[in-house]
């Protein structure tokens, strides 16, 4: 309608179309201007010396800039709050997950259907397993393993990790087969050093030794303080608190760093490990070493050249020339073993260690003393031949 007044000749409209010309236009402006004091007719009611449409147009803008950034802010911090609640609700229900994970085991053996997939076998001696065997166990950073479980054993829940019993598998291993484990859990295996880290780093293990000989007799070695270093330390080993009935034959070996033919570690001029076809924590070399050869009958275990060789803990013979028929290093949380000692007190009930028939001799000078009685020996046929 504006628009046609305006292009019209208004000559021929006379006054009239004039006035409604200007009044059509200045509709649209108030129209367009609505919201602003300073068209209002409250400012146009103030006196001239009040006026200054200028200034009141640029508080007007200072104003309106003041809002619309009030307003940003807000739908930013209203954005902010929802997504921290979001978070907050994904934080809780994890949390949930896990206290339900702890709680009660939610993977299951994918071998054996309905048995839960565990830490050690405790755990599993925990949830009703009461039969020994192998089983799957899940390691601190989430690789699984298949162990033996010594479920009947000083009340059972023993995690194996390392068993000899024939000789079937090959234990003269480079360094990383023991780093990273080797062997068959059905029959002889050891678990790795790497996996041993792990373990006794999370979680505070009570080691115990099981050794047979060739006569069906049985001893054990047992200590309340077990952990492995990692591999930058070398796997160094620690142990402490010695209980049992086949002497100790490991604390010579304590604070070494583990050694194979390949990463000499020992103390000895020679790698002890070469020597034993084995990786052990040896020292010079030691009085054990139950990674060793296995060797049937376990009474041939020194060569013509005096060198030891064999599955050995000294200290339960009393012989450096003994290889064991069967042994079996296991572990068990330390918590787990002080409560059943405090329920079944009888248990240290135990038959004092064999007592020492000589003296104690460092292993790195019985060699020497084999030799020196062959000389003797030799010496003595000689006078009686003079004689």
């Amino acid at each position: 309608m504006c628009n046609f007044l305006i292009h019209s000749k208004t000559s021929a409209m006379g006054a009239t179309v004039v006035l409604l010309a200007w009044a059509c236009i200045l509709s649209v402006v108030t129209a367009q201007d609505e919201v602003s004091i300073c068209q209002s007719l409250d400012y146009r009611a103030l006196t001239r010396e009040l006026q200054n449409e200028h200034q009141c147009m640029i508080l007007e803008k200072l104003q309106r800039d003041f809002e619309a950034d009030k307003n940003s802010r807000e739908s930013l911090l209203n954005d902010l709050v929802r997504r921290i609640d979001k978070l907050s609700k994904k934080i809780s229900k994890l949390r949930k997950a896990k206290d339900d994970e702890r709680e009660k085991p939610l993977k299951f053996s994918p071998a054996l259907k309905g048995v839960p997939l565990i830490r050690d076998c405790h755990e599993l001696l925990m949830n009703g397993i009461t039969r020994s065997g192998v089983y799957s166990i899940k390691m601190p950073l989430g690789r699984i393993l298949n162990v033996w479980c010594d479920m009947e054993t000083d009340n059972g829940g023993w995690t194996v990790i390392q068993r000899r019993m024939d000789g079937s598998i090959n234990f003269t291993r480079l360094w990383d087969d023991y780093t990273f484990g080797f062997g068959n859990a059905n029959s002889e295996y050891w678990i790795g050093n790497e996996n041993l880290y792990q373990m006794t780093t999370y979680y505070n293990y009570t080691m115990r030794i099981d050794m047979y000989g060739w006569d069906n007799d049985h001893a054990f070695a047992e200590y309340g303080i077990f952990f492995v270093s990692s591999e930058q330390n070398g796997f160094q080993l620690n142990i402490g608190n010695y209980r049992g009935t086949a002497g100790d034959s490991l604390n010579y070996h304590n604070d070494m760093k583990f050694t194979t033919e390949d990463r000499d570690n020992d103390k000895w001029f020679l790698n002890c490990a070469a020597k034993d076809g084995a990786g052990w924590w040896y020292k010079n070399c030691g009085y054990s070493s139950l990674n060793g050869l296995y060797i049937r009958d376990g009474n041939k275990t020194i060569s013509p050249d005096g060198i030891i060789k064999g599955i050995i803990w000294f200290h339960w013979k009393w012989l450096y020339n003994y290889s064991l028929r069967k042994t079996e290093i296991k572990v068990k949380p330390t918590l787990a073993v002080k409560i059943e000692r405090e329920l079944f007190a009888n248990v240290d009930d135990l038959p004092p260690t064999q007592e020492p028939p000589r003296e104690e001799v460092e292993i790195e000078h019985f060699e020497e003393e084999v030799e020196e009685e062959i000389r003797e020996e030799e010496i003595e046929q000689d006078l009686d031949i003079q004689g």
